[in-house]
């Protein structure tokens, strides 16, 4: 756990919580919140606003995992890079 030594994880935690709340969550209630604010979502067409929110949140999903992966990747390295300069 050499990671963990340099505490790397709690810098990922303050950057992404709010990344995961505000882009993952906030992309799905927009296109939730949109479609009935335009009038578009009523009780006979939620059956395609539901799908519809819950596919742009999973892409927004995974680009959060992907940006989440590469910042965690580029910490670890300069970490491990530090170890290895005295």
């Amino acid at each position: 756990f050499a990671c963990c030594s340099k505490n790397i994880h709690w810098p990922l935690l303050q950057e992404f919580v709010p990344k995961f709340i505000l882009e993952v969550l906030g992309g799905a209630g927009a296109i939730w919140g949109f479609s009935e604010a335009c009038g578009l979502r009523r009780p006979s067409t939620v059956w395609f606003w539901r799908p519809m929110s819950l596919s742009i949140g999973f892409l927004f999903l995974l680009r959060f995992v992907h940006q989440i992966a590469k910042a965690y990747q580029e910490r670890n390295s300069s970490a491990t890079e530090e170890d290895n300069h005295p």
